[in-house]
């Protein structure tokens, strides 16, 4: 079969990535694409479990780059747990009991840089988290704006390929929830749902309130709030949480500085520019999304404000992140392998038919700052 040109490797990306989410694949490295496109044949079973994979300068030649490039493609693949290198005899893809097969719904592209590199990272370490644990782990797009994925992915359900499913968005769980308990396949995902016994919900909604905590903690009234808007909603969730944690630890749940906009860089440096023109100005910010962190983080040093003494910026970071931040800034950070961990803990539980304490799981976060150091971490929530 004909490979295809690294050109065209992730055409499909701009096809399923929301309106709101911004992709360019000119900025994601080479080698991340040809661990992108190897690890997709794995998933589909094109290279099935225990095949031998080509040579590193044969994988070289076919893709036009180097051997080097493709080791460090293997490396990653490897580090999922989806490869395995033998001494002496190459790389192998890499064997798991068939019968046990995990799926995590995402309803956006994960992987080649399409959304926020928390999600990348979840993704990625619940392959290896999985493959680890001797399960099969399979990424499954399936987008609750498209009827189309929703009914291939109820006709995987129902035919019952799945020992479990974690599903990463709300509104994707909305629409497969009562199906998968109907099957009776357990099922992990983001908020409660009540009379649902073999689902758990995790939610990670306690960075709104860490946040204010932490602010009001120092003293700190005029708090704003900048908040990507989804399409489906869950971004008022966090504007009526921030408001009603503000009455909570401040006495009112007003504020003058709440704005909402798109999830990417340009709206957190846009939204900054726009609030330092006024003389009114919030003495801190709490940001729902690292990659919009990063655009106020940069136009704030453009702006030559002093972070930590002008202006507060409080926002969640994925452990990995890429995104320069200086000690200055408070960073709430969701550790990823402890979140999959737990999850993993959940959902084996679910399988084995065992009960579960709670339905609903707070995922907090874990304050990641030297300005903090003297405080009290923030520890998460555990079963």
């Amino acid at each position: 079969m004909k490979a295809k040109s690294e050109n065209n490797l992730f055409a499909d990306i701009h096809k399923v990535t929301p309106k709101n989410m911004i992709v360019s694949a000119d900025i994601v490295p080479k080698y991340y694409r040809i661990a992108s496109h190897l690890r997709e044949q794995i998933i589909s079973n094109k290279l099935a479990n225990g095949n031998k994979l080509a040579g590193e300068r044969e994988l070289a030649s076919k893709f036009g780059t180097t051997h080097i490039t493709i080791r460090k493609a293997l490396d990653c693949l490897v580090q999922e747990g989806l490869v395995e290198r033998i001494h002496g005899k190459g790389s192998f893809v890499r064997s798991v009991d068939e019968g046990n097969t995990i799926a995590i719904a995402f309803d956006v592209q994960v992987f080649d840089g399409a959304v926020s590199p928390y999600f990348s990272s979840f993704a990625r370490k619940s392959l290896s988290y999985w493959r680890n644990k001797k399960f099969k782990c399979e990424l499954c797009f399936v987008c609750y704006e498209n009827p189309q994925s929703i009914k291939r992915f109820e006709q995987q359900l129902r035919s019952r390929i799945y020992r479990g499913v974690v599903v990463v968005s709300q509104p994707v769980a909305d629409k497969l929830v009562k199906l998968a308990n109907h099957l009776n396949i357990p099922m992990v995902g983001p908020y409660p749902y009540k009379n649902v016994p073999y689902y758990v919900g995790f939610d990670g909604q306690a960075l709104i309130k860490s946040a204010v905590k932490i602010l009001t903690a120092k003293g700190i009234k005029k708090i704003g709030l900048l908040v990507g808007k989804d399409n489906f909603g869950n971004y008022r969730k966090y504007i009526k949480l921030f408001k009603s944690t503000l009455r909570e630890y401040d006495g009112t749940s007003r504020s003058d500085w709440i704005i909402t906009g798109d999830y990417n860089a340009e709206f957190g440096s846009e939204a900054l520019n726009d609030i330092w023109r006024n003389r009114n100005r919030p003495q801190a910010l709490i940001i729902t999304d690292e990659v919009i962190a990063g655009g106020t983080i940069k136009s704030a040093s453009d702006l030559k404000i002093n972070l930590g003494e002008d202006l507060y910026i409080v926002s969640q970071f994925s452990e990995d992140t890429n995104i320069p931040t200086p000690d200055t800034v408070i960073k709430l950070i969701y550790p990823v392998e402890k979140q999959i961990e737990l999850i993993g803990k959940l959902l084996t539980n679910l399988m084995a038919g065992k009960r579960v304490l709670r339905n609903h799981i707070l995922m907090k976060p874990l304050i990641g700052t030297k300005k903090l150091s003297k405080e009290k971490p923030i520890e998460m929530a555990s079963i």
